[in-house]
Parts: structure tokens; sequence; C-alpha cells
């Protein structure tokens, strides 16, 4: 069955399983189906993240220093946003010259001496030639303060993590290979509801047996990859 959207995954579990939409809800569907989402793309991004990876831009700020990461705040916790930023570059002044851009390294706020909330200070210990940025909570930091505005003066390069599905007419961001091994994953919580033990262990074999496959799959081709995105310095875990 080549699935589309998550109705068709539904379709197909509840025939597998012998359910129905009364006996196991749209409702029941979306939220098992986000469960093993999460699941099945740690696995993926794991193996061959910069495929996931996208890039992000905002306007420096006089003054400011504190920068959304791209994250939904209302998001929940499987819902969009920043899972990894791998690298964070910023033009202090006029971003359309490429000589202005600068690769800023991550830190942490024990090396910073001395109190933030002085811009002079922060000023007198960076330089905007070897910028640096902090991650705290769901903002990105700079050091130095920006002295001018610049637009799109920063560029972040993030893995994203898809936006948890809310409705039986979304298409899961998976390909239509992989959505089979969602559909097993749901069938294992029907069992365990049901108390199947048996077909709940088989269940569980061939959702681990489909994990594995796929990831030798995406191991050859993220190995057939040319380049990858990465930086210099350290990726930075958002998440």
């Amino acid at each position: 069955m080549a699935y589309r959207t998550l109705a068709d995954v539904g379709t197909d579990v509840r025939f597998r399983t012998g359910m129905d939409s009364t006996s196991f809800t749209d409702t029941n569907l979306i939220w098992t189906a986000n469960k093993y989402f999460r699941i099945i793309l740690r696995h993926l991004i794991g193996l061959k993240e910069d495929f996931y990876a996208e890039i992000s831009t905002a306007s420096l700020v006089t003054n400011q220093q504190e920068y959304s990461l791209p994250a939904e705040a209302s998001a929940t916790p499987w819902g969009g946003g920043a899972v990894k930023i791998l690298r964070i570059e910023v033009a202090y002044d006029d971003p359309t010259n490429d000589n202005n851009w600068r690769v800023a390294d991550p830190l942490v706020w024990s090396q910073i001496a001395g109190p933030t909330n002085n811009v002079s200070n922060i000023a007198d210990q960076f330089d905007t030639a070897a910028p640096k940025y902090a991650i705290y909570d769901k903002s990105l930091f700079l050091f130095p303060v920006p002295e001018a505005a610049s637009t799109d003066g920063i560029r972040m390069f993030y893995i994203k993590r898809p936006g948890e599905m809310t409705a039986t007419s979304n298409v899961p961001e998976l390909t239509v290979d992989f959505l089979d091994t969602m559909g097993i994953g749901i069938s294992i919580d029907i069992y365990e509801s049901l108390q199947r033990r048996e077909d709940m262990a088989d269940s569980i074999a061939r959702f681990n047996g489909r994990l594995a496959e796929m990831k030798q799959q995406e191991q050859g081709l993220a190995e057939e990859m040319p380049l990858r995105l990465g930086s210099a310095q350290s990726s930075v875990d958002y998440t």
C-alpha cells in the first residue's frame, strides 16, 4: 500500500490490528503516530543530520544582544523548531559584502568575564572580527553586541525538528518506504492496550527490524554525500 497521508497509515493499521475508527479513534491515531514519528526521526537524524538542516536568517538590531532561535514557542514536546544548532554566521556590517561575514564560535557563560548587562563591557571583551555566541533557553546571545542594525545579518544553520501531525490529512515528513515503520510502531501500542502480548512482541520485533533496515539504507546514502554542512567548531545541542 502506498501511503500518502496519516489517514492512509491509520487505514492500514486498523486493517492489520482488527480495529476501526471507533475502537481506535483518529485522536489516538494522531498522538500515537507522533510518538513513533519522533523515534524514527531520532534514528534518521543521527545518521545524516545535514539532510535535515535548514538555514534561518535574522536581522541585527542596534544594541540588541538576544535573538530568537528558529523554535516555536508554542511547540509541544515533539513540536517544530530547532533540534541542534550547527553553525552561526554573523555580518555586523553590510551583509551584502561577502568579506563582512564571520563564523561565530560557541561559548558558555562561564567563559565570560564579569556581568553581561553592560554593552560596553561586553564590547571590551569581544571583537566583531571574531564573534561568539551562547545559547540560553530559546535564544541566541551575540558577543559583541551589535552597535548598528544589519538586515539579515545572522544566518543560523540548524537541524529542524518537523512539526507534529495534528490532523489525519497531514502528510508525514518521511519517505514512503518508511511510513510502514510508523504503522508497525502504532500497532505496538494497540496490541498493548488489548493485552495481546504475542502480537505486541511480534510488532516490536518487526519495528526494530525495520529501524535496522532504515538505518542501513540511510547510512549508505550518508556515505555517498560529497560534503557535510558542519562547521569548524563543535556543534551545540539545543534540546
